[in-house]
């Protein structure tokens, strides 16, 4: 929870959440764009980088990063055309921040308009676009009707 402002009674349920970054080497270009299905989820860094995202479970030996790698190696093997050459390169957790309802939280935390949030998950294709309208509303000062539903504000309590 977290929590910016007490005369504002503005109390936001952001919280941490695991995730398992992998990176592969692969020989060349293979995908053009995300590819997300229940196997894997994967998207080509640069020409000779695949990188992938899967779900932390736990640090047992059986569903550890470690073993979630190479899980994810054999899934992209069998999913994706010439990619039977390509090898695990990295394996990390990182920290995602995400709400309590799942969506963004973008706008004002007050009435006052002094501070402004934008808090969305990190892997979120929208965040270019978040970012444009946040900025076109600090700049023009029109709120746009696309973040009607993502304000902070739906969080006063």
């Amino acid at each position: 929870m977290l929590e910016l402002s007490a005369d504002q009674n503005l109390h936001l349920p952001i919280r941490p959440s695991p995730a398992i970054l992998l990176t592969f080497e692969v020989a060349k270009a293979l995908l053009n764009g995300i590819v997300s299905n229940a196997e894997m989820e994967a998207r080509q860094g640069d020409t000779h980088t695949l990188i992938a995202a899967e779900d932390y479970i736990d640090d047992t030996p059986e569903n550890g990063p470690a073993a979630i790698g190479l899980r994810a190696l054999d899934a992209i093997r069998g999913q994706l055309s010439g990619a039977q050459s390509i090898a695990l390169k990295s394996v990390a957790v990182g920290w995602r921040s995400l709400s309590g309802d799942g969506l963004p939280i973008v706008g004002p935390a007050g009435d006052d308009g002094r501070l402004y949030i934008l808090s969305a998950h990190p892997g979120l294709t929208l965040a270019p676009t978040l970012a444009r309208l946040l900025s076109e509303e600090l700049i023009i000062g029109v709120a746009s009707p696309l973040l009607s539903n993502v304000r902070p504000l739906r969080f006063r309590v």
